[in-house]
């Protein structure tokens, strides 16, 4: 249960910093063709959000791999294998 826990979180980081990636690195002019809703937002804040994606791809790694808050992370073995 460990294994595939820790290959969904890196699948989910996975994607959390290729949509981060391609939001700080894109030039804002292809970001408009590719996803219309850009137009609507500036340039700050498409590079925030693209920057606290890539935070969130290490955040869903990091806490388990270095210890901290894994309460947030930890899978539980059910009830009825625990006797």
């Amino acid at each position: 249960m460990q294994t595939a826990l820790w290959i969904a979180q890196i699948l989910l980081a996975a994607i959390f910093l290729a949509a981060g990636l391609m939001k700080l690195l894109t030039p804002r002019a292809t970001l408009i063709r590719r996803t219309p809703y850009v137009e609507d937002l500036t340039d700050a804040q498409m590079k925030t959000i693209g920057l606290l994606e890539v935070l969130g791809a290490a955040g869903v790694v990091l806490l388990e791999a270095i210890g901290v808050a894994t309460v947030l992370t930890r899978s539980r073995q059910p009830a009825w294998r625990s006797r």
